[in-house]
């Protein structure tokens, strides 16, 4: 879950990762990781031991090459592509189950990058979609570059946007921190067994960078 503010970005996460194995197991890591000045966030297929696949690893890469935000995103774009299409591909084939489970009809995987660039917040998010075919898989990229006053729902939508029709003005309520809490929280009690706590959020502006709500999961912030 991403807002993006005329002062701030706001990015909240749930902790649960369902590695693409072929036994589904589950893990809790921290889906949001600092690369120097740069911040990641990560929902959907982030890692595969099984199949030598890492997302963190490749936008590590990606962002230490430096440039702006843009181009890291393009960088990361080009490299993960491939790996990402023989990763899910292979999930997709060994254990359409658990591939349908974990991804579902959506986006295998949403990244975004965001910090301070030119002396205002700026984010970039790319949502990789793949659609499998007997005679050949494809993947899609959508890149997106996140407006004043959006939000971005990924990784177990569809509870959220049903809530957020009926509920307008819910962040002027309940406040932007607690909205996005209460929002994974939706997620959670949805689909326990895809979507999972501790619940964390990060909010970085020209001030600098903070965790709202941690989680021990999550390194500190290093200075930047």
């Amino acid at each position: 879950m991403i807002l993006r503010t005329a002062n701030d970005i706001i990015v909240g996460a749930d902790s649960k990762v369902n590695y693409a194995v072929a036994t589904g197991n589950v893990e809790t890591t921290c889906k949001i990781f600092q690369v120097g000045r740069v911040f990641v966030a990560s929902a959907g297929m982030i890692e595969s031991a099984e199949f030598e696949y890492d997302a963190r690893t490749i936008a590590t890469a990606a962002i230490q090459q430096g440039s702006r935000i843009l181009e890291m995103m393009d960088r990361y774009q080009d490299a993960i592509s491939q790996p990402l299409l023989e990763a899910a591909g292979s999930l997709h084939d060994q254990n359409p189950a658990l591939y349908q489970s974990m991804i579902g009809d959506g986006e295998v995987l949403d990244t975004a990058f965001f910090g301070i660039e030119n002396d205002v917040p700026a984010l970039i998010y790319s949502q990789f979609e793949i659609t499998f075919s007997p005679d050949r898989d494809v993947m899609k990229v959508v890149p997106g570059i996140l407006g004043v006053d959006h939000y971005l729902l990924w990784g177990h939508p569809r509870p959220l946007k049903k809530f957020l029709d009926s509920h307008h003005g819910y962040f002027d309520e309940v406040g932007d921190v607690n909205a996005i809490r209460n929002l994974i929280q939706i997620a959670i009690d949805d689909k326990p067994g895809k979507v999972g706590k501790p619940i964390v959020i990060i909010r970085v502006n020209t001030e600098g960078a903070e965790w709202v709500i941690e989680s021990p999961c999550c390194p500190p912030i290093e200075p930047y």
